[in-house]
């Protein structure tokens, strides 16, 4: 079902009239008003909507169940978190705001809130009524129901013009003197309503506003009585057929703009302004929200839930507002009257047509075959732009017809698909059920959407699956091949099955052409000869797919190889190294490459803290680090034996919290992903610029890593205009949140601006930077260890896989003790010196200037064309000194 955070346009509608019903009672009771007017409707006196069949059973089964249980309470609607709501009628707002500007003690003051929340719901109402009449103003059919929805409307809008004129000398002379708050009505302009487009409803208007801001705060006066709760107010309003295409035209606004804006976010993929990741999962979650949306529709209006009747019935409607009957063709073998084609876009109804006629001759566990050029040849590379309206819809029936048998045999195949795409599980749901819903036409749409965007460039996506699985496979093999014969307690030989299985994903699904294989197996059996079509088809044909099949790959790496790391302990030992030999400036080199894994991760748990920056701080931090207890590094610790502390040695964090959200459902084949609160508060905070693991009084601030793209590479909302300040950006994305509820179109955005973010995080190879600090080990021992073993006996490395604790015996020859924390073993000669630290430096050095320390650097650039600017980390720890000394 819908999300409570997400506030589609009928949704918004609804809580604004809500909100200006509920601070016109509240501050008319302030006023004065007596309470006992305002509850004296009831929810009985509602009167209900016209229901048929299955509705109207379970309608007389609901009211059935009210009157037994003798519990209603007729003044109070479901109670919500705020308490509970009372009918007002739309009668009462008159009186009330008569009431509010006759009122002199208090005198009251208009929010700029109330009056913007007001502006927007008269225009959103307006510009739909001035649609639908303007169609039912051209059928002359004498329907009453119709008939009273109109006077209904028309009286609603009046009574909120009527308030605004009430209300407008108690407004605040800023918003008096403004140009012109009224919003823009350039989007139901004539020409639009009298061809019947369905327009967009919130055009131009301030829908950042929320609309209950101004309830939480009191309004301002001259003087304030005493403050009581307040309590919440909703409009009493029969669903009549208007209301009923009010719901049906917000929702396809609300489509419409989630397509115009996916757009917009795929020509961002194709410029190289967007990942294939961030552009695929954003994708498949505005489906998601497209199929909330269609679900919430339902719940509202049970009994006018028929998609095919809606689609229908614009149609007609659009086909009268343009003086055609619903029937007229241009040509006898046109498949619907293509000069109304872009209005009907608009309402999804070319596509739905080329589905339902899909679904009518298409059965479970068959394949529907279509020979190449049956419909036609499919021209990617010719421009879309100046076809005519026949033309592009026979493109997209090429298209989609030619292709959604692919669909077919890849949504029966047996077992789970892995990051199965919300398409797929449409169409087998759709060949099950025998019905086309909403969000499945609308997701057909955007399959054909991206193929309007891309062109003859909708094969990069498989491009860059082949690239992204490829690299992540040869990073798998390579370090097992590294450690074929290296096992460590930590990472025994059975938990090579993780890595085998990532293995067979991306042999089996990457490298394997599953459909055509599943396409031979099923026509076989029915004795047929599949026509012959190019290799890996679907695949090169559906970019969504690819980038969602692209992130389980990644995802699972990135699991499974900080896993490994952590469990080797190379990365993180050599860290502690590596900051003791920038800090003493024994290398002056940076390692690029550990620089960018500790940008990535929190420096904080890898070093406990900030860079320790003295030869007896490296040495205690190393210590805690391996796990020591802080007790048995004090000076005056008494206990015997080794004390460990309880969270253990430190470890790599995961570090891609956003991308984390979806593991579950692309990883584990969850159904559906339903974000919470907690997520949505994540992805906005990222989005802003905020970081999630914050902490103000640590001290070391992570800084971000940037990459070079294009200038403004991020889509702006359609239809909205640009905020070139960014102070008043900054402003508006601090103010979203899931409390206050977000726009679909907003969260889509932060959506994929914190995935895009987390890009270099979920590509990293954290196998290669082991493989290389083990190599380094292994010459800092090759040069120190016969020394090391004269101080500390020969007991102190007896098998390779304790190389890690080498870093932690170098360290521990520079400081006065002879037993730090009794990890190690302990000093058999009392020796003090930073000689190895210095031969140690040798063997980085000597790795550095050979280029091996940015390896994976060069990897990210040249594979993925990530330019990658990665600040010096002693530079910036020294950066972090200056500025605390300085305090």
């Amino acid at each position: 079902m819908l999300p409570g955070f997400l506030f589609p346009s009928y949704k918004q509608y609804k809580t604004d009239s809500d909100a200006v019903a509920t601070w016109l009672a509240n501050t008319a009771e302030k006023c004065g008003y007596p309470k006992d007017l305002l509850t004296n409707q009831t929810s009985s006196q509602q009167k209900a909507p016209k229901l048929k069949g299955r509705a109207r059973t379970k309608a007389r089964e609901a009211a059935q169940k009210k009157a037994t249980d003798g519990k209603s309470d007729d003044l109070k609607s479901k109670p919500t978190p705020e308490g509970p709501k009372y009918l007002i009628t739309i009668n009462d707002f008159i009186s009330l705001a008569e009431w509010i500007s006759k009122s002199t003690k208090p005198r009251i003051e208009v929010p700029i809130a109330f009056a913007s929340v007001l502006d927007r719901a008269i225009t959103v109402r307006k510009r739909h009524h001035s649609w639908w009449y303007s169609q039912n103003g051209k059928d002359h059919s004498d329907n009453k129901e119709k008939d009273q929805a109109n006077e209904s409307h028309a009286h609603f809008i009046g009574v909120l013009d009527k308030v605004r004129e009430l209300l407008q000398p108690l407004m605040p002379t800023k918003f008096l003197d403004a140009p012109s708050r009224r919003p823009d009505e350039k989007a139901s302009t004539p020409e639009d309503s009298a061809s019947g487009h369905l327009t967009n409803l919130f055009e131009s208007l301030d829908i950042e506003e929320p609309s209950d801001t101004f309830l939480n705060s009191e309004s301002s006066s001259e003087q304030q009585p005493t403050s009581k709760p307040h309590s919440r107010y909703t409009v009493n309003q029969a669903p009549d057929l208007e209301e009923v295409y009010f719901a049906v035209h917000c929702l396809f606004n609300d489509l419409d703009n989630i397509r115009r804006y996916l757009q917009q976010v795929w020509d961002g993929y194709k410029q190289g302004a967007f990942d294939l990741v961030a552009a695929s999962i954003t994708t498949n979650t505005a489906i998601d929200f497209a199929r909330s949306l269609e679900e919430d529709y339902i719940e509202t209006f049970p009994g006018h839930t028929s998609f095919e009747t809606h689609v229908n019935v614009l149609y007609m409607q659009v086909s009268y507002a343009n003086g055609y009957e619903p029937g007229f063709k241009e040509r006898p073998d046109d498949e619907m009257n293509f000069a109304i084609y872009r209005e009907a876009e608009t309402m999804l109804f070319p596509t739905y047509m080329l589905l339902s006629s899909f679904m009518d001759v298409v059965e479970p566990g068959t394949l529907p075959m279509y020979k190449p050029g049956h419909f036609g040849v499919y021209e990617p590379a010719s421009d879309r732009a100046p076809k005519s309206s026949r033309d592009k819809f026979r493109e997209d029936k090429v298209l989609l017809l030619e292709t959604l048998p692919d669909f077919c045999v890849f949504a029966q195949m047996p077992g789970s698909i892995p990051a199965e795409d919300e398409l797929t599980r449409g169409i087998r749901q759709m060949v099950e059920k025998k019905e086309v819903p909403i969000w499945l036409t609308f997701a057909a749409q955007i399959f054909l959407d991206i193929h309007h965007t891309l062109r003859e460039q909708v094969g990069i996506g498989f491009h860059d699956l082949i690239k992204s699985a490829s690299y992540a496979g040869n990073n798998i093999e390579r370090v097992m091949e590294f450690h074929n014969h290296l096992r460590i307690e930590n990472w025994p030989r059975s938990n090579d099955r993780v890595l085998h299985q990532i293995l067979d994903r991306i042999t089996d699904w990457v490298k394997t052409d599953v459909v055509q294989d599943a396409r031979i197996k099923l026509t076989r059996r029915s004795g047929f000869q599949p026509p012959p079509t190019e290799s890996f088809q679907l695949l090169k044909r559906h970019p969504l797919y690819c980038g969602l099949l692209s992130y389980s790959i990644k995802a699972l790496v990135q699991e499974a190889s900080i896993t490994f790391v952590n469990a080797w302990g190379s990365v993180v030992y050599c860290a502690h190294l590596y900051n003791a030999l920038r800090q003493e400036r024994l290398i002056s080199s940076p390692w690029q490459d550990m620089d960018l894994a500790l940008l990535m991760h929190r420096t904080k748990d890898i070093f406990i803290g900030d860079f320790p920056r003295s030869i007896e701080d490296y040495a205690k931090r190393f210590s805690l680090a391996m796990g020591v207890s802080p007790t048995m590094l004090g000076n005056n610790r008494r206990q015997a034996g080794l004390k460990v502390s309880k969270s253990g040695p430190r470890q790599l964090n995961y570090i891609s919290p956003v991308s984390e959200m979806f593991k579950a459902r692309y990883c584990g084949n969850e159904s559906r992903t339903n974000l919470s609160p907690d997520d949505i508060d994540s992805v906005l905070k990222k989005y802003s610029g905020g970081d999630e693991d914050d902490d103000s009084d640590s001290e070391w601030t992570t800084p971000k890593i940037e990459i070079n793209v294009p200038d403004d590479p991020f889509p702006a909302p359609p239809d909205r205009e640009r905020r070139t300040q960014k102070s008043r950006k900054r402003r508006r994305r601090t103010q979203l949140s899931a409390r206050t509820g977000v726009r679909p179109i907003q969260l889509l955005n932060a959506l994929l601006n914190a995935i895009q973010a987390e890009t270099i995080e979920l590509t990293f190879d954290h196998f290669r930077l082991h493989t290389f600090s083990w190599r380094l080990l292994r010459s800092i021992k090759e040069a120190i260890g016969d020394d090391l073993r004269e101080i500390f006996g020969p007991g102190y490395l007896t098998r390779e896989n304790q190389l890690p604790f080498i870093v932690g015996y170098i360290l521990y020859t520079a400081v006065q003790t002879k037993n730090l924390g009794g990890m190690l073993v302990s000093k058999k000669k009392d020796v003090v010196t930073s000689q190895f630290l210095v031969r140690a430096a040798a063997a980085m050095r000597e790795m550095l200037e050979a280029g091996a320390g940015a390896i994976e650097l060069k990897m990210l650039q040249t594979q993925f064309g990530m330019e990658i600017e990665v600040p010096d980390i002693l530079e910036l720890a020294g950066s972090r000194t200056t500025r605390n000394d300085g305090v």
